[in-house]
């Protein structure tokens, strides 16, 4: 009988690469005298949308820059405060992988916060990689987090007794994973990851996405309009990257429809150009057509689903009405319990 190897009898450290939008924001005024305050999750600065969190786009570099007088920060690196919960004040309505942290923990000593288990925050109104046609090159908005990122688990495989690391992302997070295990070297991949868990990763992009190009979203607060925040959300590169890539999603499978016309993943620029912002196809296509499907792992990969989840696959609006809150009934956006997958 073989002898187990002493890493498949105790833990794994853990580290949890979060979604879009799960992690705090700070921001802090570069014009007088102040210090950083919360903008996600603060209910003031929602109600308020882009006034600290637009980005502004310069054509020249291909990169998009904070607001003019504003630094946009996202503290916290290799902590779990910031992913735990998305309000400093935490309450259960903002908790994010909070109940992982506390499960892990209470069960076993081997976790501890900020040593053997990990967060990532990160600006995820950012995409991963572009490319920018003009420079001939690709831009990495987030540059830092493939170099801190790599430096966070060996790190982490130290505190742990070298033992592998396992990367628990969600959502967004699940890409950049993605993209950071494909810039390692096989080697090293073999010696500091044990596994990478995928949890409701839009591997193949999101028609909520699609959705909020169109009409927006308002993070559920009842009393706002979704129009509020859609300039503020266009202005993030990281809800482009986010749409259904026609590269798996077949022509005939409509996404958005009204009375008079039906559009699909392989309808964009008539889709942005009939919302009035075209430069929402140019963006898809500067963020999505390099970017592989492949991780190239060479760790083990578990994706998972909840299927206590509901997911949009595809809304619907009266006609000449794109720009509104899409219908709930005749035509109405349909969902389903499970994630739906190409």
């Amino acid at each position: 009988m073989n002898k187990p190897k002493q890493e498949d009898i105790r833990p794994n450290p853990v580290i949890m690469i979060p979604g879009d939008g799960g992690c705090q924001a700070f921001a802090e005024l570069t014009n007088a005298p102040s210090s950083a305050f919360p903008i996600w999750v603060d209910l003031r600065y929602l109600i308020t949308p882009g006034s600290f969190s637009k980005l502004r786009f310069d054509p020249a570099t291909g990169r998009t820059y904070d607001n003019e007088n504003v630094k946009v920060t996202f503290p916290g690196w290799g902590e779990t405060w910031s992913v735990d919960n998305l309000d400093s004040r935490p309450h259960d309505a903002t908790e994010y992988f909070g109940e992982i942290t506390r499960t892990l923990v209470s069960n076993n000593s081997f976790y501890q916060p900020n040593v053997t288990l990990r967060g990532t925050p990160f600006d995820f109104r950012k995409a991963p990689s572009k490319l920018h046609f003009a420079l001939f090159l690709h831009v990495d908005e987030n540059e830092d987090f493939g170099p801190q990122l790599r430096r966070l688990i060996e790190e982490t495989y130290t505190n742990g007794g070298n033992t592998r690391v396992v990367i628990v992302a969600h959502s967004m997070g699940t890409l950049y994973g993605l993209h950071f295990l494909k810039s390692q070297s096989i080697a090293w991949k073999k010696r500091y990851v044990k596994a990478f868990v995928a949890t409701a990763g839009p591997l193949g992009g999101a028609v909520k996405a699609l959705k909020i190009e169109a009409s927006g979203d308002n993070f559920g607060i009842y009393f706002a309009s979704s129009l509020w925040f859609r300039e503020l959300q266009r202005s993030m590169p990281s809800l482009a990257f986010l749409l259904p890539d026609p590269r798996l999603w077949p022509s005939d499978e409509t996404l958005i429809f009204t009375p008079t016309k039906n559009y699909t993943a392989h309808d964009y620029e008539e889709f942005f150009n009939d919302i009035g912002f075209p430069e929402g196809r140019l963006d898809f296509y500067l963020l999505n057509y390099h970017f592989p499907f492949a991780a190239s792992a060479r760790s083990a990969v578990w994706v998972t689903d909840s299927l206590a989840s509901v997911f949009t696959v595809s809304s619907g609006y009266r006609s000449g009405e794109l720009e509104k809150n899409p219908l709930y009934g005749p035509w109405g956006g349909r969902s389903t319990s499970k994630l739906h997958m190409k």
